[in-house]
């Protein structure tokens, strides 16, 4: 049987307002075969304070440069419809975005990432991929079933 493996890897922009707080790529590559369910996508980011907003999470629609891309260079290219959402607490802070991950690996949308959209609440930091400490970058945990 031929399996055609699908990469995901995973972008996350965290934006304030319409200030941009930090680029934060996932840099972990994971191979999912082709034709796999996804039975669980979970994003968590370490957040270094708390607000008490409601941060939500979209998907990116275009494809964007970590070292070029600002709020105002971004153009909104992002789905408004959330994929889900959280409270701004100090530590862990989890999504769930199975859907748009499982439209990833089938190849129904393209993996430009997800956004983090905050209100203008000023003073909430996240640790990025470039962390020192692997155990405070961004994690994306995704359960799937082999078609196999």
């Amino acid at each position: 049987m031929n399996r055609k493996a699908v990469s995901i890897q995973s972008v996350v922009l965290i934006f304030v307002g319409v200030l941009c707080v930090a680029v934060t790529p996932l840099s972990a590559q994971v191979e999912i075969p082709a034709g796999s369910t996804i039975t669980q996508a979970d994003l968590s980011v370490m957040a270094l304070g708390s607000t008490g907003e409601t941060v939500t999470v979209h998907q990116i629609t275009s494809d964007w440069g970590e070292s070029s891309v600002t709020w105002n260079s971004f153009g909104g290219d992002y789905d408004d419809t959330a994929l889900d959402s959280f409270v701004v607490t100090f530590g862990w802070n989890t999504v769930e975005i199975t859907t748009i991950v499982q439209d990833w690996v089938d190849g129904a949308a393209p993996n430009f990432g997800v956004l983090l959209k905050q209100g203008a609440t000023p003073g909430v930091q996240y640790w990025s991929s470039e962390y020192e400490n692997n155990y405070a970058r961004p994690m994306l945990e995704i359960g799937w079933v082999d078609p196999a």
